[in-house]
């Protein structure tokens, strides 16, 4: 592959993020329907990487246009799969369920597709810190997780399950140390207050 594709739920930051990657500026909040692509122009490359082209892709969040997400991930280089971090209880279920397909796509685990968690919003008050989100999402993939051995089950082997790669280690906790079957790395930003350097520097140093 060869694009960075920004993953998340709605209002996440993704769009944010793409258009400060695009123009340099923070455009508010933006809630997507369609995806947007593009290359970040050669005046917003750090003079180390000039030269280096990135295509970036912003997909919605939504999750009736999860299709799309589908279609797309046979193009990634790379992953960023943002979350909210003042929102995190309240969508920790979708959250888990979106980055457990992730997780579990045999073309992205063949690959080795490297994918940056980032945590963002972490500028507000009351938002949540990388390591208790890493914590809380950890035992919620272990729910995601048997829910979807259950379908299986009762589904038997069909085109999309062959697809799955099985999450973890069967009868034993889930961990993303020491059983991610993806090189993941974590990361606390705020799109907003443009504190997203090691999220840029992740970026630049894996093309």
């Amino acid at each position: 592959g060869k694009s960075v594709l920004l993953v998340g739920l709605p209002n996440t930051g993704k769009t944010c993020f793409w258009m400060q990657m695009m123009t340099g500026e923070f455009p508010g909040t933006h809630t997507s329907m369609k995806e947007n692509i593009g290359e970040i122009p050669s005046n917003l490359t750090p003079s180390k990487f000039k030269g280096k082209k990135i295509p970036l892709v912003d997909l919605p969040g939504h999750s009736r246009l999860r299709p799309l997400l589908d279609q797309k991930l046979t193009e990634a280089r790379a992953i960023i799969f943002f979350i909210d971090s003042l929102d995190f209880t309240q969508t920790i279920s979708s959250c888990a369920e979106l980055l457990y397909t992730l997780l579990t796509d045999s073309k992205l685990v063949e690959q080795g597709t490297p994918m940056m968690m980032a945590c963002n919003k972490r500028d507000l008050d009351f938002s949540y810190k990388l390591v208790t989100i890493k914590n809380k999402l950890e035992s919620e993939l272990n729910i995601v997780r048997k829910s979807k051995q259950n379908e299986i089950y009762s589904l038997g082997e069909t085109d999309s399950v062959s697809k799955v790669v099985p999450l973890g280690v069967e009868g034993q906790p889930f961990s993303f140390d020491s059983q991610s079957p993806l090189p993941l790395y974590w990361c606390e930003c705020s799109v907003k207050e443009n504190n997203v350097s090691e999220l840029t520097n992740w970026l630049w140093a894996i093309f």
